[in-house]
């Protein structure tokens, strides 16, 4: 069995094995990484113990990197259909067949269609770099990655208003209102541990909206099962709340910000009232987290996520 002490005990009881710090590559958050190495063969996986960010700490999806490796299922040549889509009917290819197909395939597309019909996908990273450089070669500009699909939104919101990226300082906050960043089933390890460490600390406070009771919701002090999508209608009202009693750093708005009075008659109608029909949440309960995070603020995050709104349809 993979990972056993029976399977190697031979070389595990002589000492013969060695540590070798990587990287994971089993997700877009890169991990660092500790590799236990028996005759040459990677047998474990875990967080680099030198990373006071990861410690030992890894996920299931990078431990499961040594089955990767070695699964009996794992893919080990390149494999053709045969009959119909569906039938899950297969057979074993050279690379030199499959590459050719390959070609031959995205030839016949770019003359039929054009080369802006084929679409080019891989992991954000240096893979992403080298498949952009291919796309434009073959001249098609549709390309994306985990990026285009999960933070882009985000980073481009932060950069745009702060110019340059935001990072959450989970060990110094004395209050987090989290928005469905179901950390403790993700692969954030280092921010799954400094949450961890803020939810067991009863001096700080965790607000979690999601409509489902997750293990993250299950960790929360007040857990509200927001109404799927309307996340925004809820920061809306708090916005409405903040300008409508003067809560904000006056200081800050006079010095960096423009257009106040434009963004108050924008939010005239988004009371704690009107954002009930859209959240499920009641007025009262945004009257006092309204005034519970202005008063924790500067030590007070409003946790943004993974994913935030791209289309109409996702509000």
């Amino acid at each position: 069995m993979q990972g056993s002490l029976r399977a190697w005990e031979p070389s595990i009881l002589k000492g013969e094995d060695k540590w070798v710090r990587s990287v994971c590559e089993m997700c877009s958050s890169r991990c660092a990484i500790e590799v236990r190495v028996v005759d040459q063969k990677p047998v474990w996986l875990q967080g680099n113990a030198f990373d006071a960010r990861m410690h030992s700490s890894i996920c299931a999806r990078g431990l499961s990197g040594v089955s990767q490796l070695y699964d009996q299922d794992r893919l080990r040549t390149p494999l053709m259909r045969v009959g119909q889509r569906g039938e899950n009917r297969w057979r074993e290819a050279s690379w030199d067949e499959a590459l050719s197909f390959v070609a031959s395939s995205m030839q016949r597309l770019k003359q039929n269609y054009g080369a802006q019909s084929m679409l080019f996908s891989s992991k954000t990273g240096e893979s992403f770099d080298l498949l952009s450089s291919f796309a434009a070669n073959y001249g098609s500009p549709n390309t994306f990655s985990h990026w285009s699909s999960c933070p882009i939104a985000i980073e481009s919101a932060l950069e745009q208003t702060f110019g340059e990226r935001a990072y959450r300082d989970f060990e110094h906050a004395d209050y987090i209102v989290n928005f469905g960043h179901n950390l403790f089933e993700g692969l954030d390890i280092p921010l799954s541990k400094a949450m961890a460490r803020f939810a067991a600390n009863p001096s700080k406070k965790l607000i979690v909206l999601d409509p489902r009771f997750s293990i993250m919701a299950g960790k929360a002090d007040e857990w509200y099962p927001i109404k799927a999508g309307q996340d925004l209608a809820f920061v809306l009202s708090l916005l409405h709340v903040w300008l409508r009693d003067a809560k904000y750093d006056h200081a800050f708005v006079r010095r960096y910000c423009i257009g106040l009075d434009a963004l108050k008659a924008s939010l005239k109608e988004t009371t704690p009232q009107w954002q009930e029909r859209y959240t499920g949440i009641d007025a009262k309960t945004i009257e006092r987290l309204a005034d519970e995070i202005y008063r924790a603020a500067p030590r007070c995050i409003l946790d943004w996520g993974h994913k935030a709104t791209t289309s109409p349809a996702e509000f």
